[in-house]
């Protein structure tokens, strides 16, 4: 689901401040019968019986939907609505036959007989239903009431659904969205078509959705506004990058029904920036970030699912945006998100905890690292010292750094240090930690070292005098992927990280060579 950013909720009515359609976002269902082993190769126990995993989740969502959680209080919340709807997606399996009913109530389409909280959305309860299509689509429309649209939107919906399919599918070379057979289709229309809704989204702060239906296992469908009007850039604009967005959700139900949350965000996001690169509408994201937040681990739930789609555009810079169709192949074949990436990767001849704590060197200098860098937040220092020939050595910095997140401390020269001048950085931390020290020179370039610590320490000297030196930025971070599994918590394969709040030291002693 795409939705709107902090900024532009704040202040706006809403009714909820985050997504509360069953949004094209798949988690590793709760409760499985056979433990599904962990990112570190050792098996997950199981939670609990199945049917009560899975009646749990239901029983959450209910109490959601019935207002005991304010949108204040979801905003920050470990696991949001959207993140309750699609584990129920992936959990209905396991439901008990009662139980399994009112499921299906909750993922029903537009166009059912049916009313629940979440499909009132967009419903149109009974009106007459005009369908415009191609060979592969249908747009969906009413032309009266509150979710109305016009014959001319619908075609520009269709053209724009259609171009999107041609770049993801036939250019990109992603499958093509899972047959639906009839499903959806209007009188005299056969073959699968994939079905797309139009209604009025805006007024609750959505840019559109996508959902499955458990008729019709891999097969989705989208919901898309039925104007786009009042949004920052213009309607077709935002049409183009939402479709972008909601499609991929499509395309990535064929590849796995039980993929990481914060991968079908990311990538998706991703997605609207291969397709439509000038329109740039995903940048509101970047502040809920590892740009702008560093310490926040790269799979954290609720808006940084959206903003991290900025990780998959710097490793899509060094190998292509092919790698990220090459990690949904892993995630088809039964890999989680992190397995996936660093299997990707080592074909690359690479591996996530390099590719990870390059990310995060990046992020210090996005001017210098991605295309577009120039319009990026910039991950801040934790610590500035500054070192000269009256204060030669730094206090150590202790840091406490979690699974997939970063911690960067900046030194300066201070006074006027000759060309003999060096800085020695010295570190400290578990095998887990890696770290990049980068020289910033006073020409505008920067110098990058690769620093791996060995028995738990290392050291690194670069230059450090004023004329060619304007600051040294050393970035350690915590590269682990280790989780116990199917632990309900919002992360990689609803797992528990294994090595959160790992100790790191930094310090800088100058000499000279």
């Amino acid at each position: 689901m795409r939705f709107l950013g902090r900024s532009a909720l704040n202040g706006a009515a809403r009714r909820l401040a985050l997504p509360i359609a069953t949004a094209a976002l798949v988690v590793s269902p709760l409760g499985a019968v056979a433990a599904a082993p962990g990112t570190d190769g050792a098996p997950a126990p199981e939670v609990s019986e199945p049917a009560d995993a899975a009646v749990e989740v239901l029983e959450q969502l209910t109490a959601t939907l019935d207002g005991e959680r304010g949108p204040a209080e979801a905003a920050d919340a470990e696991t949001d609505l959207t993140t309750e709807l699609v584990t129920l997606q992936q959990v209905y399996d396991d439901l008990p036959a009662t139980e399994r009913r009112e499921a299906r109530r909750l993922l029903a389409r537009p166009t059912d007989p049916v009313a629940n909280p979440v499909q009132d959305l967009v419903n149109y309860k009974g009106a007459p239903v005009i369908s415009t299509c191609n060979t592969r689509i249908c747009v969906h429309r009413v032309a009266s009431g509150k979710h109305q649209a016009t014959a001319a939107w619908a075609t520009q919906t269709l053209n724009v659904v259609d171009a999107v399919w041609n770049a993801q599918i036939g250019t990109m070379g992603y499958r093509a969205p899972v047959s639906d057979g009839n499903k959806g289709n209007p009188a005299g229309v056969t073959g699968s078509r994939l079905d797309v809704y139009l209604g009025e989204l805006s007024a609750d702060g959505y840019y559109g959705y996508a959902n499955w239906d458990p008729s019709a296992p891999h097969a989705g469908y989208l919901v898309l506004d039925n104007n786009y009007a009042g949004f920052a850039t213009s309607p077709l604009d935002t049409l183009k990058v939402t479709a972008a967005h909601e499609f991929f959700h499509v395309v990535q139900f064929g590849y796995s029904r039980k993929a990481d949350t914060w991968l079908m965000e990311t990538t998706a996001t991703w997605m609207e920036e291969q397709l439509y690169d000038s329109i740039n509408d995903n940048r509101q994201y970047l502040t809920v970030s590892a740009l702008a937040r560093p310490a926040e681990p790269l799979d954290s739930p609720g808006f940084y699912q959206y903003g991290n789609w900025v990780f998959f555009e710097n490793i899509a810079q060094r190998h292509g945006q092919q790698i990220v169709r090459a990690i949904w192949n892993k995630v088809a074949a039964g890999k989680t998100s992190t397995q996936a990436i660093n299997r990707a990767a080592k074909a690359r001849g690479s591996d996530l905890a390099t590719e990870f704590t390059r990310f995060a060197a990046d992020n210090t200098v996005p001017r210098k690292t991605y295309s577009e860098g120039g319009s990026y937040p910039k991950a801040k220092p934790v610590s500035k010292p500054k070192l000269g020939k009256s204060k030669r050595a730094s206090a150590w910095k202790q840091l406490r750094i979690d699974h997939l997140s970063a911690a960067t401390t900046r030194f300066a020269p201070k006074g006027k240090l000759g060309k003999k001048w060096r800085l020695q950085v010295q570190l400290r931390g578990a095998s887990r930690v890696r770290a990049e020290v980068l020289v910033h020179r006073t020409d505008g370039t920067v110098v990058r070292h690769k620093v791996l610590l060995k028995k738990g320490s290392a050291k690194k000297r670069v230059a450090f005098d004023t004329k060619r030196v304007a600051k040294v930025s050393v970035t350690l971070a915590n590269t682990s992927a280790a989780y116990r599994c199917h632990r309900g918590k919002p992360y990689t394969c609803r797992g528990l990280p294994k090595h959160d709040r790992e100790p790191a030291q930094v310090r800088g002693v100058l000499s000279k060579r």
